[in-house]
C-alpha cells in the first residue's frame, strides 16, 4: 500500500503471524501521516494503541503531548473558579471544594481529545479527536496483499539464518548420498529438489525431494535444487532467493 509512490509504514510487521486483520490510521489535521497496523479484525482499540506508539516515536508532533494536555487542565480549573489544579487539589483536601469537581474539571479539559492510556510513551498525552481516523483494509485488496507480503519478508529475513541452515543440511545429506554412489548413475546422483514453504502466519518448512510426496501445498512456495557442493555464501544466496519466490506468489 503507497501514497503518492510511497510505502505507508507497517507499526507490528512482523506480528502478522496472529494477527489477520489491517487497518489504515490516519493523523494529523489533513490526515497525510499514515500508518498500517496488524491486529485482530475486531479489535480496533488495540490497533489504535499500537498506531499511537508508532506516532510517538515518528510523528510525536501530531499528538496532544503531557505539557498541553496539563494546560488545558489548568485552564479549565480557571474556568471552574480555581486559581489552578493545585489550588482545586487544596480546597478538596480542606472540604471546600467537592471531590467531584475534579472529576468535572478534566473532563472539560478532555473533550474531543482521545487520551492515551499509555504510561510509557515518551511524548503523546493525547490525540484530537479530529485529527484522527481509521479504516478497515479490505482482505481481498492488492493493498492487503501488498502489505501482507512486506510483512512476511520481515518474519522471513529475521529467520534467514534458520532457513540457510535448513538448506545447508540438505546439502550435506545430498553430499554424502553422492559419496555413496559415486560409481553408479542412478537417481540419487541427480540434485535433490528442494521447496521452501510458507505459511500465511509466517511459518515456513523446508521439503527436499519430489514434489509428489508433498501432502500439503497451502502457502507459498519457492523452489531450487541442492548439489552437495554448495558453499555457505550459495546457500545464503538460494535462502534469499527461495524467499523472494513465495513473495512474488502472495501478490497473485
Amino acid at each position: 500500500m503507497s501514497t503518492n509512490e510511497t510505502l505507508i509504514p507497517i507499526a507490528n510487521e512482523t506480528e502478522r503471524s496472529w494477527q489477520t486483520g489491517l487497518f489504515l490510521f490516519s493523523f494529523g489535521a489533513y490526515g497525510d501521516t499514515h500508518v498500517l497496523v496488524w491486529a485482530q479484525p475486531d479489535d480496533v482499540d488495540t490497533a489504535l494503541e499500537t498506531a499511537i506508539e508508532w506516532l510517538d516515536e515518528n510523528a510525536p508532533g501530531l499528538g496532544v503531548s503531557h505539557e498541553e494536555l496539563q494546560a488545558y487542565a489548568e485552564d479549565a480549573a480557571r474556568e471552574a473558579g480555581y486559581a489552578s489544579i493545585s489550588s482545586l487539589e487544596a480546597a478538596i483536601d480542606d472540604g471546600s471544594a467537592d471531590p467531584a469537581e475534579m472529576d468535572h474539571v478534566l473532563q472539560d479539559a478532555e473533550t474531543d481529545l482521545y487520551v492515551v492510556g499509555h504510561t510509557t510513551l515518551k511524548h503523546i498525552a493525547a490525540l484530537r479527536s479530529w485529527e484522527w481516523y481509521v479504516s478497515d483494509v479490505d482482505c481481498d485488496s492488492d493493498e492487503y496483499r501488498e502489505a501482507h507480503a512486506r510483512s512476511l519478508a520481515a518474519i522471513l529475513e529475521a529467520d534467514i539464518e534458520a532457513i540457510t541452515g535448513s538448506l545447508a543440511d540438505a546439502s550435506q545429506e545430498r553430499w554424502e548420498a553422492l559419496t555413496h554412489s559415486r560409481e553408479c548413475e542412478c537417481d540419487e546422483c541427480e540434485p535433490w529438489d528442494v521447496r521452501l514453504q510458507v505459511y500465511a502466519g509466517g511459518a515456513w518448512k523446508l521439503h527436499v525431494g519430489d514434489v509428489c510426496f508433498d501432502t500439503d501445498h497451502t502457502g507459498y512456495c519457492g523452489a531450487d535444487s541442492v548439489s552437495g557442493h554448495e558453499t555457505c555464501a550459495q546457500l545464503a544466496e538460494m535462502a534469499r532467493g527461495l524467499i523472494a519466490q513465495a513473495l512474488d506468489t502472495v501478490a497473485q
